[in-house]
């Protein structure tokens, strides 16, 4: 029984929209086609009360106390509140907009300070530890190209060619127009024997170089 089963037991990966459909999806439904940004969970609440524009709103509403800021957060995130009410309505108006701006500058923060930390264990050649961190990046941030093209490059170096591949080929579905990935894709199926499949990957490089 599929639909009988408990959300738990479904696998994440069937949850949300898969890789090489999302930029159509969001083309066709949120008119955008950049889903680098969209995290798997929301930023915690504590994490989004001090940004400026949620402060902004709270001076409005004439919240002072830093843990209800927190627990009016957190009710936005949760969609808890209730538009029938008398209150509530001006709740959502002061900070609807204010948390969907803090999310989207408190995820671009927390994916350049991710990939800080990655360039610096790459550098000191901690392959092992740049590549747990650009997977959890990844997790955080499912169909961020740069999550993904990262997490393939280490696989290739350290040996992992089938991964490699695998993400390589994802990242390819996110971004189709990058000629460093098409390349990249083009050597590694090389590497593993793949040479027809090489030859067409490398062809997909040309049209679209710069």
């Amino acid at each position: 029984m599929v639909l009988d089963t408990p959300e738990a037991e479904v696998p994440q990966r069937w949850r949300a929209l898969s890789r090489r459909v999302i930029r159509l999806w969001m083309a066709a439904f949120r008119e955008a086609s950049a889903p680098d940004d969209i995290r798997e969970t929301y930023l915690p609440p504590e994490t989004l009360a001090p940004h400026t524009r949620i402060q902004e709103g709270m001076r409005d509403l004439r919240v002072e106390d830093p843990q209800a800021q927190v627990r009016l957060v957190r009710r936005m995130l949760a969609a808890e509140l209730d538009t029938s009410s008398a209150e509530d309505p001006r709740i959502i108006g002061a900070l609807n907009d204010a948390i969907a701006h803090a999310s989207a500058e408190c995820a671009t923060d927390e994916q350049l300070e991710g990939f800080r930390e990655i360039s610096r264990l790459h550098s000191a050649r901690e392959y092992r530890a740049a590549l747990a961190k650009a997977q959890d990046l990844l997790s955080a941030y499912p169909y961020s190209k740069d999550a993904l093209h990262s997490v393939a490059r280490l696989h290739e170096i350290r040996g992992n060619l089938r991964q490699t591949l695998e993400h390589l080929v994802d990242t390819v579905a996110l971004e189709p127009m990058d000629p460093q990935v098409w390349r990249s894709l083009a050597d590694v199926l090389n590497r593993m024997g793949s040479e027809r499949e090489s030859e067409l990957a490398a062809m997909c490089a040309s049209p679209v170089r710069d």
